[in-house]
């Protein structure tokens, strides 16, 4: 980062930065920005539904949580844009994922 100080007739220094991007917790998002968002919180939530495949859905706890990010899942696939995933497939792949794990949280 490079400033330059100036002087402007009696004040205080000032401190003028340039080539600097505003970053801030008020940002507003890119369209791409915010679709490569849900698409990274998509693939955690696959992470975590995997997870699930693999451990014991007997407890009504873990039925829960199941069923909780299932819904989440579908929320995020609903609003995922198959174009920054790699294509329509992946999507088709995803959703196959949350219903496999439908059909395995009713055959309980």
């Amino acid at each position: 980062m490079r400033s330059i100080e100036s002087r402007v007739g009696f004040d205080n220094p000032r401190r003028i930065e340039y080539n600097v991007p505003i970053i801030s917790s008020k940002h507003i998002m890119t369209t791409t920005g915010a679709a490569i968002e849900h698409i990274h919180n998509l693939y955690v939530m696959q992470s975590q539904i995997i997870d699930l495949l693999d451990r014991d859905l007997s407890t009504p706890k873990a039925r829960k949580e199941a069923r909780a990010n299932i819904r989440e899942f579908q929320k995020l696939l609903r609003v995922a844009d198959w174009r920054y995933m790699g294509g329509e497939d992946v999507l088709e792949a995803l959703k196959s994922l949350s219903v496999e794990l439908q059909r395995r949280l009713k055959s309980r």
